[in-house]
């Protein structure tokens, strides 16, 4: 940022810092440099300044010494939103978020109510910052709309700013505004600023949050551009590119959605995130399965450790009628973790090699197996699994032995 506050200046009498903590010369600087014909501007100089490194934070105790020093000045002026300001920053570096927060609400009312000419832009800045980053991190996004709809905000409003204000928008479905928020950010994030910015602005994360947003309030065509110029840009590409394929799927063009995926596991095939969406991309048709055999298959080759995957990919064995290859994956998964769905795909498999090893051992896991089992029947209907539909309708009555209430609502239905 361009530091408001004077860094560098003429040494004049009558020149001298006030305040206990965070010393400001602004106060008695503007006055006399006046009177001595000086200029206040933006110089080119780069300071870099390494007072709150952690190592300095840690090694010279500056939290605590701060928050003792912040404890008396505010003290000594109750009213003044810049101490405030710092004195919820110093609780939230301690730690105590909570309190923190408080504080920072209470800086955002003190500079609420002054004029616009009683303050500095940086510090009106640095508080819209803080106070909405903290916001944030516990949630309170409604809070954060707030802030920046109000008269404070409304004096002008950074990039960093649109760009929180847009991320709290999307997370209350705002999505078309928040899609607006996000467009200022990308016009505004190359203008100077008073106070340090928000470093993602600078990375493909805008174009990404605004192709999500576009996305979800059904721009298509928009969203596409977004996605498109994102992938332009430097940062976490990888996850662009993820949720663009999820974008591709979603648009009905699968296909362009497996090509980014496959991009994405041949740079890195530890990418549990692409396998796992390939996977669930393939399964959503029929038509895929066989295409969700091979990719189910390389998944396991390097991630086979993937509770989603190893589920992903004994759900191919089982709707191809490799039942065995199967059944050894659905032990191993109900082994890590029991649930009604893998015990009811677990039997199924079973049934249809004829062993009766597994089965519920409450009348409460048994209806909730059965339905699971029912599940899993319409789920082979639908992915026209026809050969182990008609497996298992043959073998009604040993699924009784295992499982009654599924066998009696299957024969209800073939009675039909």
């Amino acid at each position: 940022g361009h530091s408001f506050v004077p860094r560098l200046f003429r040494n004049m009498p009558g020149i001298f810092y006030s305040g206990r903590v965070h010393e400001q010369i602004f106060p008695s600087l503007v006055p006399h440099s006046k009177a001595w014909g000086l200029e206040i501007g933006f110089g080119t100089a780069e300071l870099l300044h390494h007072g709150y490194t952690k190592e300095m934070l840690r090694d010279r105790n500056k939290i605590e010494r701060n928050l003792n020093l912040l404890r008396e000045a505010v003290a000594e002026n109750p009213g003044d939103a810049n101490l405030m300001m710092n004195f919820g920053l110093e609780l939230v570096r301690s730690e105590n978020l909570a309190a923190g927060i408080e504080k920072y609400r209470e800086a955002f009312r003190l500079m609420s109510a002054q004029k616009a000419d009683e303050f500095v832009p940086e510090l009106r800045e640095v508080l819209l910052t803080q106070f909405t980053s903290q916001l944030y991190k516990i949630r309170a996004h409604e809070e954060v709309v707030r802030v920046f709809d109000s008269p404070l905000a409304k004096n002008g409003m950074t990039a960093s700013h649109h760009f929180a204000l847009s991320l709290s928008l999307f997370e209350l479905k705002q999505f078309g505004t928040a899609a607006g928020q996000m467009r200022e950010c990308i016009a505004k994030r190359s203008r100077p600023v008073f106070s340090p910015i928000n470093t993602d602005i600078h990375t493909a994360a805008p174009n990404h949050c605004l192709a999500l947003s576009l996305a979800k309030s059904g721009d298509a065509a928009g969203a596409e551009k977004a996605f498109q110029i994102a992938l332009t840009e430097k940062g976490r590409l990888d996850d662009v590119r993820l949720d663009y394929a999820k974008f591709l799927a979603g648009q009905n063009r699968a296909v362009e959605a497996f090509h980014k995926l496959n991009e994405l596991v041949a740079a890195n095939s530890r990418n549990v995130a692409a396998w796992r969406l390939g996977g669930e991309i393939a399964l959503t048709r029929a038509e895929f399965l066989e295409f969700a055999h091979d990719w189910t298959g390389e998944a396991m080759r390097y991630v086979a450790e993937d509770f989603l995957v190893s589920t992903q990919r004994a759900e191919v064995l089982m709707l191809g009628a490799e039942t065995m290859a199967a059944m050894e994956l659905w032990e191993r998964l109900w082994n890590s973790e029991r649930q009604p769905n893998i015990l009811a795909a677990l039997i199924l498999c079973e049934l249809l090699e004829a062993r009766t090893k597994h089965s519920p051992d409450k009348i409460v896991d048994e209806l909730a197996t059965s339905r699971a089992f029912i599940k899993w029947y319409q789920r082979l209907i639908a992915m026209r699994a026809n050969a182990v539909v008609g497996r298992i309708n043959s073998q009604l009555e040993k699924l009784s032995a295992t499982l009654p209430t599924a066998s009696q609502m299957l024969e209800k239905a073939l009675a039909f």
